[in-house]
């Protein structure tokens, strides 16, 4: 829009532009956005205009210019008569102007203009020729010129300087003699050109000379594309995929070619060029519908008649795709044998063999068409065909003979005769191509005088109108279709595009499998587990995703699928091996609360109130015996639940019911004692709203259950998990470690079933585990509070976070959540703060604040200082001072040292000449004080202080810094130790 709007502007200013060199520059900038912006035929209006105006000024310099952009946009276009026609103008207009930048320019967009009509037009390697030829002549020139180029300060601005614009004339020169297969010197041009690109950090040139390189037919192309892919920056990251699915294509990697391009289609087209981008699109639905009718072809239910037409179809896609191509011609021909292969009937046959003859004619293999165009015209004969079908197909077997190099000039003119009194002159077309066919046999062995007169005639037979043919016998095919043909580019598009998501899903799954995706240590399977998507997590699954991997907390992914409620998860997780029983420990690490832990995912299950993913826990093995670190079974997670939930729906509460005297039954069968009711009642406050069908937890705050208990060890594990196990907004999570008791779980058991209870669970095997009356268990029926590592519901614990900073306000280590209990003072948490720094061997001393820089009295209760309580424990900087008393003692301490070393501390000035620092023992103290603080000194003063009786040791201890020995040995002229 920016630019149309621009368009619009400038004409305005034209139209207005009173001066006429104004103008000139006016029309010279819109020609060159016209250009920019794809419009070609206004941007030739333009240079045009532009071109007279500067004629009309005599100004050669503009005039060469515009004569430039117009041979450029005709050889895009392949307008081979303009191209050259304005490069010659070009050339001249250079030359008028003066300008050796010019000039050198001329020659090099003469070559230019050769090469690119040879890709747009000619496909003739004698332009390849001509474009060398300039080429070379403007290196020549600036091997001549090149110091008057360099003096011209704007031309080096603008075209570069005589170095660079030989580099990049050898870039051109080293791919003209690529295709031309003058390898040795394609290589020389191409290392001269590379090595000023390398010792220029000439990037851009670098990345040209790359692309240029794919065109050495004897290395490979697909190293050669792909290092390019590698070493293009951003901006011409795409460009370059695009020229890697080329290659790809060329060697028949289609589906690696595929993949480039869906890669870029996701990633890069935005930063495509507007041709490019069109050019991508057109690859992608090329190669969609290419493995859409392979892929029919394989199928069961193709028939004959279809898989052929498959095999046409793909052919011809490959003709109009990349005829200029040799190797995409190959690949028609493949597809045209193929199709020949399922040809039945002469029609079928005909076809087929035109095909395969005009492919051969287009690679040049004119023995082989010929043959199959004889054999086609024997087919034509049997289907009774009209003499007009027939004379054309004589046409095509004469053109073959005429492209035979071992063809004789006395034997083709005699079948020029007789094939020419059969052609009807109203077929004026036939008449001209066998003329045109006698005119390039003659030009080819040399008599290009005679080949003058054949040439002319079909020129004339050109002008003239044809008949048009009208026989009811035309019995040729329709173009061969299908319903991909028949849907629109934008639709396979969306569909390509929705490929490559899926594609590069895939791709990163492979790539991810079992890594960490956060900061908490998760892998794509936990991420998943807590999800809704089960797809997801049997994708994982069959990718090869460890069910059983621990995040930095802990926690597995079956603990995620529980603790989410995503029972298809978790019946996908066990029935792919996940363990039962992962159990959360205290003290994982060193960075872990040494409260709480040993949870199971049953526990979890019953707290929260998941009937039927405890069921499918139990079906699979799930101990009812385990006991976490305070002493509580899944039953007692369970009773807890019930109590808090007396207000329930009835028949929910006879579920909860029903499954806790089943799993107390279970407690019985293994000798365990049952407690028969809650360990402990819980505080009457509004009941949660738990079903179990559920699939998010409830939004209730618990102080005794297991989200109180979380509450304790939260924040350790992956943060992550914030939000999820409540609805409360906090950090928590759980250390988990392995069993060392494994119990005989059937991992491969179906989790499909309902558990009934309690029939169909009395015979399950929950493993060998067996407790007597006389287990080590603290009943709560036993044992008193106190003894308790729970809290009381009138005491729950204050939880705190302990986070440690250096003498700059740096972190120190990881913040560490701890609990207190109700009693505690700061001073409980000062003795915390120590012995955590103690277990690290630092013993600094250290201050302690709030997190919003509070200083707190040491008697102040943790519990008057509110919730979330954060403690900062930052370290003291360390000072001379300190340092001297601790390492002297405060009693034998020298007033005079402490006192030079607070000035020390405050100004950076380490004042020796101190009245009572004339003793060297005390220069020795202050010295080896000041080398432990590792200080820098801004000043240091030696007068009177006896340094130079100070023994050579001494001076070692001094921090070896040049600056501090020089000042020391100007004012005390001391030896260097």
């Amino acid at each position: 829009m920016k630019k149309r709007k621009r368009e619009e502007e400038l004409r305005r200013e034209i139209a207005r532009a009173n001066d006429i060199t104004k103008q000139l520059d006016l029309v010279n900038e819109l020609g060159a956005l016209c250009r920019s912006n794809g419009d070609l035929e206004e941007a030739r209006n333009a240079y045009k205009k532009a071109a007279h105006i500067a004629a009309g000024l005599r100004n050669h310099l503009d005039l060469s210019f515009a004569y430039r952009a117009l041979a450029e946009i005709y050889a895009e276009g392949g307008d081979r008569k303009e191209a050259l026609d304005y490069a010659q103008r070009f050339r001249q207009a250079a030359q008028d102007s003066g300008s050796h930048s010019q000039i050198q320019l001329s020659l090099h967009v003469t070559g230019w203009v050769y090469e690119k009509l040879n890709v747009e037009q000619s496909h003739n390697s004698d332009d390849l020729k001509e474009a060398l030829s300039w080429g070379l002549k403007s290196i020549d020139y600036i091997k001549k010129f090149g110091y008057r180029i360099d003096a011209d300060k704007k031309a080096v601005r603008v075209g570069g300087d005589s170095a660079r614009r030989k580099a990049g004339l050898e870039r051109l020169c080293s791919g003209l003699c690529a295709n031309l297969q003058r390898r040795s010197d394609a290589e020389k041009y191409w290392n001269a050109a590379y090595s000023y690109a390398k010792r220029t950090n000439d990037a851009e040139l670098e990345y040209q000379l790359l692309l240029a390189r794919i065109d050495f037919s004897w290395e490979s192309p697909v190293k050669n594309a792909q290092r390019l892919v590698n070493f293009a920056p951003v901006k011409s990251k795409g460009y370059a995929i695009v020229e890697l699915a080329q290659v790809l294509m060329y060697t028949g990697d289609f589906l690696s070619a595929q993949n480039a391009l869906l890669d870029c289609l996701l990633h890069h087209r935005s930063s495509l060029m507007a041709d490019d981008a069109e050019l991508l699109d057109a690859r992608v639905v090329f190669l969609y519908k290419y493995f859409q009718r392979l892929e029919r072809t394989k199928d069961a239910d193709c028939d004959r008649k279809e898989r052929r037409q498959m095999y046409e179809l793909i052919a011809d896609s490959f003709c109009f795709y990349g005829g200029e191509r040799k190797e995409m011609l190959e690949h028609a021909l493949k597809y045209y044998k193929l199709m020949s292969n399922e040809s039945v009937s002469d029609k079928e046959q005909f076809s087929a063999a035109i095909s395969i003859a005009q492919t051969l004619m287009d690679l040049e293999a004119f023995d082989e068409a010929l043959e199959s165009f004889e054999k086609a015209f024997c087919f034509e004969k049997k289907l009774g065909r009209s003499d007009i079908k027939l004379c054309q197909t004589r046409v095509l077997i004469f053109e073959a003979k005429c492209r035979r190099s071992c063809m004789n000039k006395k034997t083709l003119m005699g079948d020029f005769e007789e094939l020419n009194a059969k052609v009807p002159e109203k077929c004026t077309t036939l008449k001209a191509s066998i003329y045109e066919a006698v005119g390039r046999f003659l030009v080819t062995h040399g008599e290009e005088r005679e080949a003058s007169v054949y040439l002319e005639q079909a020129k004339e037979f050109r002008k003239r109108p044809d008949a048009e043919e009208s026989d009811d016998d035309d019995e040729d095919e329709e173009d061969a279709s299908d319903e991909l043909d028949a849907r629109p580019d934008r639709a396979i598009l969306a569909e390509c595009m929705e490929l490559a998501r899926l594609r590069n899903s895939d791709r990163e799954i492979e790539k991810d499998r079992d890594k960490e995706k956060n900061a908490h240590g998760e892998t794509r399977m936990h991420i998943a587990a807590r999800s809704s998507d089960t797809a997801m997590v049997e994708k994982l699954i069959a990718a090869g995703y460890d069910v059983n991997k621990r995040d930095y907390g802990g926690w597995t992914p079956i603990s995620e699928a529980v603790s989410a409620g995503m029972r298809d998860n978790v019946r996908a997780l066990l029935k792919a091996g996940a363990k039962v029983d992962p159990v959360s420990t205290e003290a994982l690490n060193d960075d872990e609360n040494s409260t709480g832990g040993g949870i199971t995912p049953l526990m979890e299950a019953c707290d929260r109130g998941f009937v039927d993913i405890a069921k499918d826990l139990l079906k699979h093995g799930a101990s009812v015996v385990k006991r976490n670190t305070d002493g509580w079974t899944a039953v007692d997670f369970l009773r807890n639940l019930i109590v808090n939930c007396e207000n329930e729906d009835p028949k929910y509460m006879e579920e909860l019911s029903s499954l806790a005297l089943f799993m107390e039954d279970l407690q019985r069968k293994k000798s365990f004692p049952v407690r028969g009711c809650a360990p402990q009642r819980q505080s009457q406050r509004t009941p949660r709203v738990v079903k179990s069908s559920q699939s998010k937890r409830s939004d209730v705050e618990a102080t005794i259950d297991l989200e109180g208990y979380k509450r304790v060890i939260g924040g350790l594990g992956a943060q992550s998990r914030k939000g999820r196990r409540s609805g409360r907004s906090r950090d928590e999570s759980a250390i988990f470690r392995e069993d060392d008791i494994d119990s005989p779980m059937k991992f491969g058991a179906a989790a499909d079933d309902e558990i009934v209870l309690p029939s169909d669970c009395e015979d399950t095997d929950l493993g060998s585990e067996s407790y007597s009356a006389l287990s080590d268990i603290k009943d709560d029926f036993l044992v008193d509070d106190l003894e308790r590592k729970r809290p009381s519901v009138l005491g729950p614990p204050i939880i705190t976070t302990l986070k440690f900073e250096n003498e700059t306000g740096g972190i120190l280590r990881p913040a560490k959540l701890v609990s207190f209990p109700r009693t505690a003072t700061m001073a409980s948490a000062e003795e915390r703060c120590r012995s955590e720094l103690a277990n690290q061997q630092i013993n600094t001393k250290f201050d302690l604040r709030l997190l919003d820089g509070t200083e707190v009295d040491s008697d102040i209760p943790l519990a008057s200082l509110g919730q979330p309580l954060t403690i900062v424990c930052r370290l003291q900087k360390l000072t001379t001072e300190m340092v001297y008393r601790s390492q002297i003692g405060c009693t034998s301490s020298n007033e005079d040292v402490v006192r030079c070393m607070t000035k020390f501390d405050v100004s950076g000035v380490l004042d020796l000449s101190l009245a009572g620092l004339n003793r060297p023992i005390l220069v020795q103290e202050v010295l080896k004080t000041i080398g432990a603080t590792k200080r820098s000194i801004k000043t240091l003063k030696l007068d009177g202080c006896g340094l130079h009786t100070t023994p050579v040791e001494v001076h070692r201890s001094l921090p070896q810094r040049n600056d501090l020995w020089r000042s020391a040995r100007a004012f005390a002229s001391i030896p260097m130790p």
